[in-house]
């Protein structure tokens, strides 16, 4: 599926930097119909003499610790970065910021991931991130949203509304895309947050070349053995592996087991009650 999107070229009127032409966040932040998040009067307030440092805490894994990117013109090609997960990402900017806020108080602890390929030089009035050449900053991420999933749908069914559901069942199967966006694309998420890891220009260069490296190559997504997180584990450390997924397990298994001893002891209880109103 992924190769099929990518072999589909957009027409004349889809402009968008999105799959196929989708008008994305960063094509309004581009165009100067808005602006991001970021943008250094958003930033002044936390800058004075009065801002609180945000501590770090812990990742799902015991073993890294993260801390919320404060200035996104301190990011570095090689950084790993991630957001509250991202279900419904781009379709609405508020929905965005909400979602993004959920992560920063703790109500959101299943993140999206993905990894810097550029250092930040500075920040533009746009609050668009850019180089030092005044390019602007990628990503690497496992990553689509619905309108690009729709447009993809709609592409593999011919614009046959018949077609639709099959296609759609094939699309789930590899439904994410590894590629290069703009970092920007994130711009109405206020709450970035980076793994602390110390990296030399040696190692930051080594995950850029991995990074490269599989954006030229295949790649399938599946949800629990090769998702966003296991593609961005294996750019910056080598190793595919992710946390979140054994998590996820685990949070559902006790979910389940809580309901079920709810409900057993709300059997028990009406059995109990049953059984008093015969006696008497």
């Amino acid at each position: 599926v992924r190769r099929q999107a990518e072999a589909m070229a957009p027409s004349s009127s889809q402009h968008g930097s999105g799959v196929l032409g989708t008008w994305m966040p960063i094509d309004d932040f581009v165009h100067g119909s808005r602006s991001t998040c970021w943008t250094p009067a958003d930033l002044a307030p936390a800058a004075g003499p009065q801002r609180r440092r945000r501590h770090a805490r812990m990742y799902v894994d015991p073993r890294q610790v993260m801390r919320e990117v404060e200035d996104m013109g301190f990011l570095r090609r090689g950084d790993h970065c991630v957001v509250g997960v991202k279900v419904a990402r781009a379709l609405s900017p508020w929905l965005d910021y909400m979602t993004s806020l959920m992560s920063r108080y703790g109500f959101c602890l299943v993140y999206h991931h993905w990894v810097v390929l550029d250092d930040v030089a500075y920040v533009d009035a746009s609050g668009i991130p850019r180089t030092s050449d005044g390019k602007l900053v990628y990503i690497l991420e496992y990553t689509n949203t619905c309108r690009e999933s729709c447009r993809m749908i709609w592409k593999m069914a011919d614009d046959r509304l018949l077609w639709w559901p099959p296609c759609a069942c094939k699309f789930l199967l590899d439904k994410g895309l590894c590629q290069r966006v703009a970092l920007a694309e994130y711009g109405d998420m206020p709450c970035i947050f980076l793994l602390l890891r110390e990296l030399s220009e040696e190692e930051r260069g080594l995950v850029v070349e991995r990074a490269q490296k599989m954006l030229g190559g295949p790649q399938t997504y599946h949800l629990m053995t090769n998702n966003c997180e296991h593609c961005v584990t294996a750019v910056c450390t080598g190793v595919r592996e992710s946390p979140q997924v054994p998590m996820v397990f685990r949070d559902i298994s006790l979910l389940a087991l809580r309901c079920l001893a709810a409900s057993a002891s709300a059997g028990l209880a009406a059995a109990t009650a049953t059984a008093a109103a015969g006696g008497l």
